[in-house]
């Protein structure tokens, strides 16, 4: 019983110790990875990667603040 419990423990830390939140989301990456740039028309923009995981809540957010700048 106690080498069951240690086997799924191990596969726990094994599957879940490369995952991290970041401002892009949940990624294997501690850093965020964006990438910053102007575009043509002069506007700064910020692009995060296809991170492995789970973007969605990082998307969320960036919608929220682009309909509170306007």
């Amino acid at each position: 019983m106690s080498v069951l419990k240690f086997g799924i423990l191990a596969l726990g830390v094994i599957l879940l110790g490369g995952c991290y939140q970041n401002a892009c989301g949940i990624s294997s990456s501690y850093w965020d990875e964006k990438s910053y740039y102007y575009d043509a028309q002069g506007n700064y923009r910020e692009k995060c990667p296809d991170n492995l995981i789970y973007k969605e809540k990082a998307l969320q957010q960036q919608e929220q603040d682009a309909l509170e700048s306007f």
